[in-house]
């Protein structure tokens, strides 16, 4: 049965019809039965599907085809030619309700196939959201102990936080020394040289995010980050984590040789975790303002956090794209020359722009 009412829609689906239309198979039927009290199976298999039906940030069925990735990465794999993103999304202490910060770890990896070497397969490895502390330099803390557990295996590691407001305060703190055994960090483009120290590595990425598309003064339009994650998404260079708990925590299991049931419910945080971003992204639609668009929620009472922390991740590893992949994608080679020769390069400038090949911004 569906209800639909101005811009969104929601659909009672029973399990078996899950089953019947090959979306999941009877032995998962079973295994929910198996598993859940009679209380959580009947709620479960009697399930309510919400979604929007006007300008979705992306697309529910896109998403669900995204979310195929078992086993996440609570620390680096520790190969050289991968890299990670830690996203983060500051909040404090205010006396809102629900106010949270979030953190999402997206991991870079080259692509093979003559129209995907500009672009990054980026796997949401991991991701949570926890109540503020009351003083940024605990929230500086905590990220750089994210940052160690990531670089400790050998693999390059960045951090884009959101540095407006109370995330300037996070921001300086990750520019001391901290006392973590750790050297201080700073920004890559050493925007802040009052507060850099020797040695400390160019790794933060600070996100000056707005909702005006073209505001003098910032430098990530939320409109572009918007933009960027929807063709990523639709193109197939973006992976999540799955959204079956009971299936990820089993592959994480297996592919680490843990036997012990007692570990289950930490295993299980960023599979639920990736959940509940699925939903806060199911929340949102698409809506003009001006010559350009602002994600708007349906419910105010339905936070974005993590969907924020993952968009910092992503603006990073597109500025990433760009200086280390697009940069030798868009040399000149001789098939270049050939295309020239015969007249066909007069209608584009001299980064190849008007190829279409990918549909998604030429510049960042």
């Amino acid at each position: 049965m569906q209800r639909e009412g101005g811009s969104a829609f929601s659909i009672s689906w029973p399990g078996i019809v899950a089953v019947l239309l090959g979306v999941r198979d009877i032995k998962w039927y079973k295994t929910q039965k198996k598993n859940l009290t009679p209380e959580e199976w009947t709620r479960e298999m009697e399930c309510v599907w919400t979604g929007s039906t006007e300008n979705p940030i992306i697309r529910d069925s896109v998403l669900h085809e995204s979310s195929d990735l078992s086993v996440m990465e609570d620390r680096g794999c520790g190969k050289p030619d991968v890299i990670y993103v830690i996203g983060y999304d500051v909040s404090y202490v205010d006396g809102a309700k629900n106010a949270m910060c979030a953190t999402a770890v997206v991991k870079l990896e080259k692509q093979k196939g003559a129209f995907r070497t500009d672009r990054y397969k980026k796997s949401l490895v991991y991701v949570f959201d926890n109540p503020p502390p009351r003083e940024a330099m605990m929230q500086a803390r905590q990220l750089k102990e994210t940052f160690r557990r990531y670089a400790a295996g050998g693999s390059r590691v960045y951090i884009a936080i959101d540095s407006w407001q109370y995330g300037k305060g996070v921001l300086e703190d990750l520019h001391k020394d901290l006392g973590d055994g750790l050297p201080p960090l700073c920004t890559v483009n050493h925007e802040f040289p009052e507060l850099e120290r020797n040695g400390a590595l160019p790794v933060i990425y600070a996100i000056k995010a707005t909702g005006q598309g073209g505001v003098t003064g910032t430098h990530d339009p939320d409109a572009e980050m918007v933009r960027y994650m929807e063709i990523e998404f639709e193109h197939g260079n973006m992976r999540l984590l799955t959204q079956n708990v009971y299936d990820g925590v089993a592959a994480y299991k297996q592919a680490h040789r843990i036997k012990d049931d007692d570990l289950n419910a930490s295993i299980a945080i960023p599979y639920i975790k990736t959940k509940e971003m699925c939903e806060q992204i199911a929340n949102l639609v698409k809506k003009p303002m001006g010559v350009t668009i602002k994600e708007q929620r349906v419910s105010n009472h339905i936070q974005r956090d993590m969907w924020s922390a993952f968009k910092y991740a992503c603006r990073w590893a597109s500025k990433l794209e760009y200086q280390e992949l697009a940069m030798d994608f868009e040399r000149r080679g001789e098939w270049e020359e050939e295309f020239e020769r015969k007249g066909g390069m007069k209608h584009l400038d001299t980064r190849g722009r008007g190829l279409g090949y990918r549909g998604g911004n030429a510049q960042r």
